[in-house]
Formats: structure tokens, C-alpha cells, sequence
């Protein structure tokens, strides 16, 4: 993840902050001894000690004894003390906003994570180091089978916004792994070799220096590699970024779908409010006129598009195994 963002306008309870914080750095590093704990936040030994005690009454933490040192883990009602939403980097999801105001009415604290790869969203999903993702459908559909069933597709999201830039020279194309982007690549045939790259920025870097013929980005950078004088062309794809949530939110399903369709149908009415784009721009950390003009290259689904899924369901394994994985998978 790249960085922490603090829904606009929101202050933590002064007597909860310290909570949530040991809560939070449990979550980012997956496991913390005690002494670890108050070394990384700055609190007393003795302090740490007790409130993790507390939590682990809460059933917030997990604690064990290893070596004589007590270690915390995330426990299975951590989310009803912090809920982390992770998103990646895009114009796509204004609706996070009214979405999270939602969830406070249900959850103690919101905090949302952006992050810049995909796949790496969907896997802290399932290892719950975010609860709940609006990641590529079909990153959520691998992370829940290697993961065994420890993350689900929850609700909907967006479509449309990604597309296929084109430079001067260069071979092959460029594009995000186990990604809507990738998904785009197959259907549209681009020539190979294909190199994986991270960042939207550093797709349109690696085109614009001719490394590769083609790339494939989402908005707001497809709107930015056409102001660097590269060629665009949509991509054309029924589903991109859906909600996916973590196993232990299972049984907050129905309520967390609703409050879904609740926050698009909102933000639908509001994707002209500046007060709505500011916000979320400031979320994500992309200038607000880049949302401004990007954020209407998506539509909003309240549901998982079952129908669409189905239909491309074998070039989602195409995307999930591509025939030349056993030359980059064994040495």
C-alpha cells in the first residue's frame, strides 16, 4: 500500500485514537510482540500490555504467548473496531465517500487505503489487512481461490475508463498483472512480449520511451497519455472494479451491499458536485481536475455482473493462466 488516507472531514475520537492505532499497525504488519507494538507507536510498554488486553476481551486481537513475549494478532471482529476500505488509484469510485459515511453508522472507525497494484489489494483482502476492496474482478476471483475462500465478491462497481495507448515505436505491449488492464490486452489480441509493470505512470513512461509498442491504463491516465501526444482507444470491458470483502464480513453481507447500492445511487446524483470530487481527490491523491474530467468516463453497478462474468469466464482463466506461465513460472 502507498498511502493512508483518513476519510475528509473526519477526526478520530481522541479517547480511541490509541486503539486504533495499535489496531492498525497489528493489521499492517499482520503480527506484533508487545514490546514491538510500543517501540513502533511511541506508547508505554505497560500501556500497550493493557489495551491490548482489552481488545482481546473485545475479541478485537488475538494474543498468544511465544518466548515469553506476548504477541497480537487481527482477530475476527478486528472490523468492528476499525474497518479498512482499500482502493487503487483511479477516478473510478466516487461512491466511496457517501459508502464509508454508511459504514460508520455500523463500524467504530473507517480508515481507506490506496494502493497502486491490484492483485496486491485483492491478497490484502484476503489476509485482512483491508477488510473491504474495490479491486479487478478477476484479482478477486483468483485471491479467493489460492486463498481458499478467505475473500468474496461482495457487491458492484465500475465499468469503462481503461484503454489502449499506442506510441511511435518499441514492441510487444505493457500492462498490469491479474488486472481488468490485462483482461483488455487479451481480448484486443495486443502483440507480445507483454511486461508487467505496477503504476499507471510508469505504463505511459515505458510507452512514451518506446520500451513498448502499446499500454493499457485506466483513468485518469489514459486521459494523461493523451495529453502526452500518445494515441488512446477504449478498451470496451463490461466490468472492471468490484467490492470484495473478507471472510469475516460474511455475515455483514446483506447490510454491506445495501449500504452499496445506497452510496452509487448517490453518488450518481452527485458526480457534478464539486464538494463530492474535491473529497475524493483529496482520497486518493490525484488533482481534483483530473477527476473532474475523468470520473464520467465510468458507469456505476450496483451488483456483480453475473451475466457479463459468465460470458467471459474462459478468457478470465486465459487472464489467471496464460499459456506462457510455465516459461516464466520455472527456472
Amino acid at each position: 500500500m502507498d498511502r493512508l488516507a483518513t476519510l475528509v472531514g473526519y477526526d478520530l475520537a481522541k479517547k480511541r485514537i490509541s486503539e486504533v492505532k495499535l489496531l492498525s499497525l497489528i493489521l499492517n504488519y499482520g503480527s506484533l510482540n508487545a514490546s514491538e507494538l510500543a517501540r513502533i507507536s511511541g506508547y508505554s510498554r505497560s500501556w500497550v500490555w493493557k489495551t491490548l488486553r482489552r481488545l482481546e476481551k473485545e475479541k478485537v486481537v488475538r494474543l498468544e504467548k511465544k518466548g515469553g513475549t506476548l504477541v497480537a494478532y487481527p482477530a475476527e471482529k478486528s472490523h468492528k473496531k476499525l474497518l479498512r476500505i482499500g482502493l487503487l488509484k483511479a477516478s473510478e469510485y466516487p461512491y466511496i465517500i457517501p459508502f464509508a459515511r454508511r459504514l460508520k453508522n455500523h463500524y467504530s472507525e473507517i480508515e481507506i487505503l490506496v494502493y497502486d497494484e491490484a492483485f496486491k489489494l485483492a491478497y490484502d483482502i484476503a489476509l485482512g489487512k483491508v477488510q473491504l476492496g474495490m479491486a479487478p474482478a478477476i484479482s478477486h476471483l483468483i485471491v479467493h481461490r489460492i486463498s481458499g475462500g478467505l475473500s468474496y465478491i461482495f457487491a458492484g462497481g465500475s465499468k469503462g475508463g481503461a484503454g489502449i495507448i499506442e506510441g511511435r515505436k518499441g514492441e510487444g505491449h505493457v500492462t498490469t498483472m491479474a488486472s481488468s488492464m490485462e483482461l483488455c490486452s487479451e481480448l484486443n489480441h495486443l502483440p507480445h512480449p507483454r511486461i508487467y509493470l505496477r503504476k499507471g505512470e510508469d505504463i505511459i513512461r515505458y510507452v512514451k520511451k518506446g520500451q513498448a509498442r502499446y499500454g493499457v491504463v485506466w483513468e485518469p491516465f489514459l486521459y494523461q497519455a493523451a495529453r502526452n501526444g500518445l494515441k488512446t482507444r477504449p478498451c470496451d470491458l463490461p466490468f472492471c472494479c468490484l467490492l470484495g470483502g473478507n471472510a469475516n464480513l460474511k455475515e455483514d453481507h446483506e447490510t454491506i451491499s445495501k449500504l452499496f447500492e445506497q452510496a452509487v445511487a448517490e453518488a450518481r446524483r452527485r458526480i457534478d458536485d464539486p464538494v463530492l470530487i474535491d473529497a475524493y481527490a483529496n482520497i486518493i491523491g490525484i488533482d481534483r481536475t483530473l477527476v473532474k474530467n475523468t470520473v464520467k468516463s465510468y458507469e456505476y453497478l450496483e451488483s456483480p455482473p453475473m451475466n457479463d462474468l459468465s460470458k467471459l469466464l474462459g478468457i478470465l482463466k486465459d487472464v489467471a493462466f496464460p499459456a506462457w506461465i510455465l516459461r516464466q513460472a520455472i527456472l
